[in-house]
C-alpha cells in the first residue's frame, strides 16, 4: 500500500521540479507615435542566482528607457536593448518594464520579439527561451494605455512592479522633476564611464583576461565582484564620446559583447542618466 502512495507523490514532485521557464510580454497592440508606451516583460520559474540576459531588437526610429529593471543592468546597443542579471532574483515571477517611443515619422507594423538566455547558478549549462512574438501596429491616433500585469503580484519586488503599471506622460514628468532635483548639487557629482569587456566566474589577471578576449586593452582595468561573478571593465572617461570611441576600438578588436557602463561617484547608474548629468555639468 505504501508503494502505491509513494509513486503518485514522486510523479507530483517531478512535475513541480520541471516547471518550464517562460517569457511573455504585456503591452497594447496599437502604439501611438511620438508618445512613450509602457511595455512589461514577465519571467516565470527562472532558477534563482542564474546569470541571465534578455534582449530585444527594434526597427530604427525607436527610443527606449528603463522603468523597472528588477536588479538588472540595462544598456542599449544601437537598436537593441539588453537587461543583464549577474544574480537573477529568487522569485517565481519577475517582471521588468520599459518605456518605448516610436518616432513620429514611423508607420506600419512589426513583430515584437525577444530572447532570454540564462546559465544555471553552477555555470554548467546555458539555456535559451524565445519570447512569443506580438504584432504591433503604429497608429498616430492611438491612446497610451496602462500595461496590465498577467499575474497577481504578491512579493514586495512584484508589488513595486505592479505599482508601475500605470506609467503615463504625467508620471514621466514626475520622474524628470525628481531627476532635476538631484542635479541641483551637480558640483558634487562625478560621472565616469567605463567599458565592460567580460563577466566571468573566475578571477583573472590582466594578461590572462586579454588572452581570453583576444584583445590587448589600451586603458586601465577595473574588476568588480558581484556574488560569485566578476565584472571586468576598462577605462575611466569623463565624457560619453570618449567611452564610445574606446568601445568602437574594442569591437574592432573583436570584443563584440562589450558595452558602456556609467558611475556617479561609486554608484552604478543608467547610461542615459549619466549623459544627462554630463550635459548639465557643462552648462
Amino acid at each position: 500500500m505504501r508503494l502505491y502512495l509513494l509513486i503518485p507523490l514522486l510523479l507530483i514532485s517531478s512535475l513541480l521540479s520541471a516547471q518550464e521557464v517562460s517569457v511573455s510580454v504585456s503591452c497594447q497592440e496599437a502604439w501611438p507615435t511620438a508618445r512613450a508606451v509602457p511595455v512589461m516583460v514577465t519571467f516565470r520559474n527562472v532558477p534563482p542566482g542564474s546569470f541571465a540576459r534578455f534582449h530585444q531588437t527594434f526597427p530604427l526610429g525607436f527610443s527606449v528607457r528603463e522603468a523597472e529593471v528588477a536588479g538588472a543592468d540595462f544598456f542599449r546597443d544601437n537598436n537593441q536593448i539588453n537587461f543583464v542579471w549577474l544574480d537573477f532574483p529568487a522569485a517565481e515571477v519577475v517582471q521588468i518594464q520599459y518605456l518605448i517611443t516610436p518616432d513620429e515619422a514611423l508607420s506600419g507594423s512589426f513583430r515584437l520579439t525577444g530572447r532570454f538566455d540564462y546559465v544555471g547558478s553552477d555555470g554548467s549549462e546555458r539555456y535559451t527561451v524565445e519570447m512569443p512574438p506580438k504584432l504591433i501596429r503604429l497608429d498616430p491616433e492611438a491612446v497610451v494605455m496602462p500595461v496590465e500585469s498577467p499575474v497577481r503580484m504578491v512579493t514586495p519586488r512584484e508589488k513595486v512592479a505592479e505599482s508601475r503599471r500605470d506609467i503615463t506622460a504625467e508620471s514621466e514628468k514626475k520622474v524628470e522633476q525628481q531627476e532635476e532635483k538631484k542635479e541641483e548639487k551637480k558640483e558634487e557629482i562625478q560621472v565616469r564611464y567605463r567599458v565592460q569587456v567580460a563577466i566571468a566566474s573566475l578571477l583573472f589577471a590582466r594578461e590572462e583576461l586579454e588572452k581570453r578576449i583576444g584583445c590587448t586593452l589600451s586603458q586601465g582595468m577595473t574588476v568588480l565582484r558581484s556574488g560569485n561573478l566578476y565584472k571586468y571593465q576598462s577605462g575611466s572617461f569623463e565624457k560619453y564620446t570618449e567611452a564610445s570611441r574606446y568601445l568602437e576600438e574594442l569591437k574592432e578588436c573583436g570584443v563584440n559583447d562589450a558595452f558602456i557602463v556609467a558611475y556617479r561617484n561609486d554608484e552604478q547608474i543608467p547610461v542615459d542618466q549619466a549623459r544627462t548629468l554630463e550635459k548639465s555639468s557643462q552648462r
